[in-house]
């Protein structure tokens, strides 16, 4: 118990003392503030006739919030499970006095607080937000702690369990940064196409399959009236929705638990490796012949060009050369036909006429998760190249100008992200 608790305190202390831990606490509450106390975020296109804080209209927001809590849930997450193999720090653990199942545990347990609290901030956000006083009186219902009480335990806290869960297992099993991030994609795209479908059908399946509890939410108060949405809380469909997803979360944390190898041997990853974790070969091979080689120092324009040009098609190269690159370009021109498929008539309920003014609309708000999940994952695969490759000491000696590395890193992030938006305008032209 002791050894569980010294890494739970581990995992705590580390994580907090990072910029984005506190960066993130400050968000999530403010972006809760907003979609509540302005219009700035409008949330659903709620009618006017719900009340700012009545229990539909806050359980609402807070499902919709969800999914921008996946980002800092994979960061704490996998930060906590794979930061031994990336840091060299492993071998500590595997011959310490501590056993799988508490190494396991307290990794687990550090990063689902930190996500937690993440949550928990944000609701405290969208409840500040009602006492400010530009907002009209008659639309606000009698002040109820119970109404926040409920969101978090009923809705915020099972699903911070659940994503931990997934992501700390994926993580833990494939020991990849890359594969959790395209499953956290694929988890994305599934709601996206599961919300899409549930426009056109009533079945209860539906709220039972959300994760968010988005869908069970909307399920079981179709037939509401604006009196009831305003004062009820939803505890029927939702509920079952929570058992169900906690009961498979709990049946895949056994899984990993048991599966997870406690030693250096990783194994083969699903698809993806780390850098640097692949078996070395037994093979041997001859020494080169030696050559001669001269050198001829050139430091001025046209040899730092040279340099540069070098340095951006290794970067995009490296690029181009992962998986994760075409995972992501898949479900952007994925979701680029499924936001085609979402738009339908509201009064025959029949598909609309693709025409740009309204296509373009998935460029500046569908396509922003893909954007970030790009920027975030290759930004730290350029940066840190080097130094998972164990080479960083040997450029950082070689003679180069300074702003050689930084602007060549972003012009790659910048022309993989124009791949995306590409790709997904050709999507939208083919549809049209």
């Amino acid at each position: 118990m002791s050894q569980f608790l010294e890494i739970f305190r581990f995992e705590l202390r580390y994580q907090t003392k990072s910029p984005f831990f506190w960066g993130v606490l400050i968000l999530f509450p403010l972006v809760h503030f907003l979609s509540v106390a302005t219009n700035t975020i409008d949330i659903g296109n709620l009618s006017d006739l719900i009340n700012i804080n009545s229990p539909y209209r806050t359980m609402y927001t807070e499902a919709a919030l969800a999914y921008f809590g996946l980002l800092p849930t994979i960061v704490f997450m996998v930060s906590a499970i794979t930061r031994d193999q990336q840091r060299n720090t492993a071998e500590l653990f595997f011959v310490a006095p501590v056993t799988k199942y508490q190494f396991l545990l307290g990794r687990f347990c550090g990063g689902f607080c930190l996500a937690l609290l993440v949550a928990f901030a944000g609701l405290l956000g969208g409840m500040l937000a009602i006492f400010m006083p530009w907002l009209d009186p008659a639309r606000l219902s009698p002040f109820s702690i119970s109404t926040y009480s409920y969101s978090f335990f009923a809705l915020t806290a099972p699903y911070t369990f659940i994503v931990c869960s997934f992501f700390f297992a994926i993580a833990a099993l494939t020991r990849s940064v890359a594969m959790t991030f395209v499953i956290a994609m694929l988890l994305m795209l599934l709601n996206f196409l599961l919300l899409i479908y549930s426009a056109t059908s009533t079945s209860e399946w539906i709220g039972l399959a959300d994760i968010t509890g988005l869908l069970g939410i909307a399920v079981e108060t179709r037939y509401w009236t604006i009196a009831e949405l305003n004062i009820l809380l939803p505890n029927g469909l939702l509920l079952v929705n929570r058992l169900l997803w906690i009961s498979l979360t709990l049946l895949v944390l056994v899984i990993t638990f048991c599966r997870f190898r406690f030693d250096l041997s990783a194994g083969k990853a699903i698809l993806f490796h780390l850098p640097g974790w692949a078996k070395t070969s037994k093979t041997t091979s001859s020494a080169p012949a030696l050559t001669e080689i001269r050198v001829s120092n050139n430091f001025s324009w046209k040899g730092q060009i040279s340099q540069f040009l070098s340095q951006l098609s290794m970067d995009i190269r490296t690029i181009l050369q992962s998986p994760f690159f075409y995972a992501v370009l898949f479900f952007g021109v994925f979701s680029t036909i499924g936001d085609h498929q979402s738009h339908l008539s509201l009064v025959l309920n029949i598909p609309l006429i693709p025409v740009t003014s309204l296509m373009i609309g998935f460029f500046r708000y569908g396509l922003i998760a893909n954007v970030l999940l790009i920027l975030i994952y290759f930004s730290a695969e350029l940066v840190h190249r080097e130094r998972e490759s164990r080479v960083n000491d040997i450029v950082g000696a070689s003679p180069y100008a300074d702003w050689i590395m930084p602007v060549s890193k972003t012009i790659a992030l910048w022309v993989v992200i124009s791949l995306l938006l590409v790709a997904s305008m050709f999507t939208s032209i083919l549809l049209q």
